[in-house]
């Protein structure tokens, strides 16, 4: 046949006509031409950065097909690998390594081998806390009732304490990567503080604790007592 366009074709007929005008027809069972590749439309993102090393993206497409990715480490669902026009569809890659992903796609191939692919925007799968290490430890024992504390991250992150007051500075309660980092408590009541700890999470949401030695506050003055005049 001559390039016929997309659609099913129903009741067509070939005629063989002899040479004395008798014809005879055969009717084609149905077919159909379709030449158009699925549209894929993106829902939901995956999260990015994320320390959730299997993720899922959710997408919607306008045919059903198999589904497919350019992510080496495959999909774990759905199992088996079809999609259909039924709402949105989700899929769940196996087991990432960290690192950043960039460029890659998910494809739905239909039923005639129409494929369209969508690609996936750029996402970091990051399951390292940060490394946290001391500068300055807090003198003691002290009179300083808002005493500080410094400190070193290799990651940038929110910093907080286990130390139920609290701390006046850094505000915002952030930290990064350049230099030292201190953290000013606030007024601390008299008394031995042990097992205290501060802590850096990370935007992936990984944390990291670093244990302050024991220090003790003392506000309180010795008593002196005559004996002898």
């Amino acid at each position: 046949f001559n390039t016929l366009p997309d659609g099913t074709y129903s009741g067509e007929t070939i005629t063989v006509t002899d040479a004395a005008s008798n014809a005879a027809s055969l009717i084609l069972p149905n077919f159909v031409i379709d030449t158009t590749a699925p549209t894929l439309i993106q829902v939901t993102p995956i999260t990015t950065p994320s320390n959730d090393n299997t993720p899922s993206f959710q997408f919607t497409t306008n045919e059903a097909g198999t589904l497919s990715t350019s992510i080496s480490q495959g999909f774990s669902s759905p199992d088996p690998a079809n999609v259909t026009t039924s709402g949105v569809q989700t899929i769940t890659f196996n087991t990432l390594p960290e690192g950043t992903y960039s460029g890659e796609t998910i494809t739905v191939t239909d039923a005639v081998n129409n494929a369209g692919s969508l690609t996936l925007p750029d996402f970091v799968i990051d399951t390292t806390a940060p490394t946290l290490s001391e500068v300055t430890p807090i003198t003691t024992p002290s009179n300083n009732t808002t005493p500080s504390y410094v400190f070193t991250t290799n990651e940038s992150g929110t910093l907080t304490t286990n130390i139920s007051q609290g701390f006046s500075s850094p505000n915002p309660a952030t930290v990064n990567t350049s230099g030292n980092q201190t953290i000013t408590f606030n007024i601390l009541p008299e008394g031995t503080y042990s097992g205290k700890t501060i802590t850096v999470t990370d935007a992936a949401n990984n944390a990291a604790s670093l244990t302050i030695p024991d220090f003790v506050i003392d506000t309180t003055a010795p008593s002196l007592t005559q004996v002898t005049p």
